[in-house]
Order: structure tokens, then sequence, then C-alpha cells
């Protein structure tokens, strides 16, 4: 199953960073914030190499700050998104190895890996830089089952149709001939009422079978949202430099 992952979103203050050593700076640190803001809107705008390039140039910025292997991961995020297989697959395991004990969703990251992995053995090119990966069409199957439903549908209104015609020749037809003199018998009035039957159930049929296709339609053509656009539109966010919670930088 295709594992999708979102961006992290990291909290640095000065407190922590005066107590790492070797630092960086206050001025570094507010310059790789703006640099980290500026990627992660490149990023949300699907400018996935600039948000690669942004994300590494914060990350340098970062240099002996115990967290900064953090920005590995969205530049590892960015590379994927931006169809450049090998430099994400590297850089995630760069992020894994960085990380060590602090990492929190190794095992996510792993399959990711391995997703991509396949993506790049699957590239004519052996991968890399090759854009980003298509996006994916209707699900076939919700679109096949529409298809038919809706199909069934036609036939059942246009069997009500035809068959209500009958029942309406044959009512006619009674009305002027037995049906004047009040003389109809059972056998008679049968036909009739056999078109009618008809003619209601294949109402119902159709009714409900154009219902099913329009859902199954939608459903098909929603389907299809639920690939790389959805997935990186949430964001994992630690609460501080390394726990789990909501805040951004």
């Amino acid at each position: 199953m295709r594992v999708f992952l979102p961006l992290i979103v990291i909290g640095l203050s000065m407190a922590h960073a005066q107590a790492a050593a070797q630092a960086p700076s206050e001025a570094q640190v507010a310059q790789a914030r703006q640099l980290f803001e500026q990627a992660d809107e490149e990023f949300a705008s699907r400018r996935f190499q600039s948000a690669a390039s942004l994300f590494r140039q914060s990350y340098d910025l970062l240099n002996g700050h115990e967290n900064q292997y953090l920005v590995l991961f969205n530049i590892g995020q960015s590379l994927a998104s931006a169809g450049d297989y090998a430099e994400a697959i590297a850089t995630f395991r760069r992020y894994l190895e960085e990380g060590g004990t602090r990492i929190q969703n190794r095992g996510e990251v792993d399959q990711r890996i391995a997703e991509l992995e396949e993506l790049r053995g699957g590239d004519d090119g052996g991968g890399g830089g090759g854009g980003p990966p298509p996006s994916s069409g209707p699900d076939e199957g919700l679109l096949a089952g529409s298809i038919a439903a809706l199909s069934l549908g036609v036939v059942g209104l246009a069997g009500m149709g035809i068959f209500g015609g009958l029942a309406l020749a044959e009512h006619d037809s009674l009305a002027n001939g037995c049906g004047a003199t009040r003389s109809c018998t059972e056998s008679d009035v049968a036909t009739s009422d056999t078109f009618a039957v008809v003619a209601d159930v294949s109402l119902g049929i159709g009714a409900a079978a154009l219902t099913a296709g329009v859902v199954l339609l939608i459903l098909a053509l929603t389907s299809s949202s639920g690939g790389d656009e959805a997935a990186f539109q949430q964001l994992w966010q630690p609460n501080s430099l390394g726990g789990a919670g909501v805040v951004r930088w």
C-alpha cells in the first residue's frame, strides 16, 4: 500500500539553539526560519525543486543545531514530489542516520523509501529528475460500475417508455371495444395489466440504476484526488524540537 508522508514542521527557539554545542547564531536561526517558511510556501504551491533548494539552505544555516536533521525530511519530501527519486531516497536515509534514536516516524520513512525504490526501478532512465509522478486517474473499477449502472438505467427508462406506451394503447383499445359495453373479461385486460406492471418495474429499475451510476461516477472521479496533493496538505508537527504536537516554527 502506498504511504504518503506530510512535511515535518519544526520549531526552533534560541534557548535550544544556544544550548547546543557550536550552535548557529541568532541571525543564522532567523535567516534559516525565513528560508524554511519560503520553502514551505513553495511546497504548498507545488514548486518542489525550489522548495528543496530553500530547505537545503535552511538546513545549512542550522549547522550545529541538535535538531538540524529534521529539515532533511522536508528536503526528501520535496525531492520525492519533484520526481527525483534517487536523491530523495539518499536524503531520507541521511535523515534516519542523523536522527538516530530520536526518529519517531522511522517505520513510515522506511516504507516511503521502499516505495520510492519501486518508482525508481520503474523509470526508463533509472530514476532521478524525471518529474513528479503522474496524477492518478479515476478508479477504473468504480468507473466501469458507473457505466454499467447508467446503461442499465437508460435501458430501464426506455423499457418504461415502451411498455407504458403499450399499456396505454391496449387500454385505449379496450375502452373502445369491450370497455364501452362493460363486457371485458379478465383475459381481455390481462395484456394491458402486464404491460403496466412491466412499465412500473422498468421505471423502478431505471431510476435506481441511474442513481447508483451517478454515485459510482462521483466516487470514481473523486477517488483520483487521493494522491500526492492531498497527502502533502497535512502536516506532522513536533511540539518543540522532536516531540509530537501541533506547533509551527
